[in-house]
C-alpha cells in the first residue's frame, strides 16, 4: 500500500486525498489539507464532466481522464492535469485542461497511463452509438497533441466491424507498445484487447491482427489489464456465462 491514498470521486472533476497515519501529522482518513487547503479539487469544464481515470506522473503531477459535453455538442476526451498541491498545472495547454474531440455521439476517455517520456496515453472510444472504436490518443509533455502517434495524436481500431467497441484498461509495455483491454459486441459481449506499436499502428505480432477476441458464450465485460514479469497480458473483467 502507498503512504498516501488519492481518490477521485467525480461530477465535475473532484479530488479526495487522504493520508495515512503513518505518512503526514494528519490521522488515517482524513482529507489532505496541502491538497488545496482541504483534501479537494473541482473543476467545472461544461457542468456535464466525468473522470473515469486517474495516473501521477514521476514528477507527482496528477493527471485525471473522463469525458465532457454540454448537452448541445458530441461528448469529448478531457485530460486534466494538476499540481500535487491541487492547483491546475498551467504549464499543460495554458490553462491545464485539454479537451480533444475524437469524432461521435459515443465517445469516452476510459483509462490513462503515463510512458517513460511521460508523454501521456489515453484510451475509451469514439463513434457513435452502435458503431463505436477502441481509441487512444497520445499527449505531449506540454498537452498538445502527439503527431508521432498516428498522425494526429489519435488512433482507433474495431475489434469487430459496425457494432459496440470500446476500451477500459490500458498498459504500456517496457518496449512501449500500448496494450488497451475492452470489450466487443458480437453476437454477444465478449473480451477483447488491442496493440499498438509506439507510431500507433496495430502491431501485427500480436494475435496476427494485433488484436484478439474471447467468448465465455455470454456476456463478458473486461475491467483491467496487467502486464507479468515475462511479458504475458492479464485480463480481468466479468463473464454471465456458466
Amino acid at each position: 500500500m502507498t503512504s498516501t491514498h488519492r481518490f477521485l470521486t467525480i461530477m465535475t472533476f473532484v479530488c479526495l486525498i487522504f493520508t495515512a497515519s503513518f505518512s503526514y501529522a494528519g490521522s488515517a482518513g482524513t482529507l489532505d489539507t496541502d491538497f488545496d487547503t482541504d483534501g479537494i479539487v473541482t473543476t467545472d469544464i461544461n457542468g456535464h464532466d466525468s473522470a473515469n481515470g486517474v495516473a501521477i506522473q514521476a514528477d507527482g503531477k496528477i493527471v485525471v481522464v473522463g469525458t465532457t459535453e454540454d448537452l448541445t455538442d458530441s461528448p469529448k476526451f478531457i485530460v486534466c492535469r494538476y499540481n500535487e498541491d491541487g492547483s491546475l498545472d498551467t504549464t499543460f495547454d495554458a490553462d491545464g485542461i485539454v479537451i480533444t474531440d475524437v469524432g461521435g455521439d459515443d465517445a469516452s476517455a476510459r483509462a490513462v497511463a503515463i510512458q517513460s517520456d511521460g508523454k501521456i496515453v489515453v484510451a475509451g472510444k469514439s463513434g457513435d452509438d452502435g458503431n463505436t472504436s477502441i481509441t487512444v490518443v497520445r499527449y505531449t509533455t506540454n498537452g498538445a497533441l502527439d503527431t508521432t502517434f498516428d498522425i494526429d495524436g489519435i488512433a482507433s481500431e474495431q475489434l469487430a466491424p459496425m457494432t459496440h467497441n470500446w476500451g477500459d484498461a490500458l498498459i504500456i509495455q517496457p518496449d512501449g507498445k500500448i496494450v488497451v483491454a475492452g470489450t466487443t459486441w458480437t453476437s454477444n459481449y465478449n473480451f477483447g484487447v488491442v496493440r499498438f506499436k509506439t507510431d500507433g499502428s496495430m502491431d501485427t505480432a500480436f494475435g496476427s491482427t494485433g488484436k484478439k477476441v474471447i467468448d465465455f458464450g455470454d456476456w463478458d465485460f473486461v475491467y483491467s489489464v496487467a502486464l507479468q514479469t515475462d511479458g504475458k497480458i492479464i485480463l480481468a473483467g466479468r463473464s454471465d456465462a456458466a
